[in-house]
């Protein structure tokens, strides 16, 4: 089932920059094909609906740190990753 919602350009780069963390610290197997998964599709979206220049000045990196902060406070057992689950909307 997938169900699509509306999400600002700032959300969209925010749940990549998680995905990417996220990617780089699971270590199962499924939940790492799933966040890949949800990664690619994300990326594709950024890709397709904003323009380079709104995103290239706000690299994931710099809100990496933030993000990670977060994982680190709410844990691993937060990443699930939804397969066929809600996917943004860029409005």
């Amino acid at each position: 089932m997938e169900i699509l919602i509306p999400a600002s350009p700032g959300e969209l780069l925010d749940k990549i920059a998680i995905l990417e963390i996220k990617a780089e610290r699971i270590k199962d197997a499924r939940k790492l094909a799933n966040v890949r998964a949800e990664l690619a599709v994300l990326v594709g979206a950024r890709d397709a609906n904003l323009d380079r220049a709104d995103w290239l000045g706000r690299p994931p990196a710099a809100r990496q740190p933030i993000n990670g902060g977060r994982w680190e406070i709410e844990g691993p057992g937060t990443a699930r990753a939804s397969p066929g689950g809600v996917r943004l909307c860029v409005v």
